[in-house]
């Protein structure tokens, strides 16, 4: 595997994580639309839609801390 910079290693999370948060939206909206769903149901789903992205934040902040303590090790 090559050695990649902390600037190409944040291009790949960063491309990684707008895929997974694409592909979660466009199924959450296709299904929205196939299912017609009551007003409640809607809420929740955006309440679960906003806990996704808390949650993924919270990861990927948590990734590149690692990557930059490991980037650091290196040098």
């Amino acid at each position: 595997m090559p050695q990649l910079g902390p600037f190409q290693w944040l291009v790949i999370y960063g491309m990684m994580w707008l895929m997974l948060i694409v592909l979660f939206c466009s199924v959450w909206w296709v299904s929205g639309n196939f299912f017609s769903v009551s007003v409640s149901e809607d809420n929740k789903d955006f309440f679960l839609l906003g806990n996704f992205l808390l949650n993924s934040s919270i990861l990927s902040s948590d990734v590149m801390k690692m990557v930059k303590n490991s980037s650091k090790k290196m040098i």
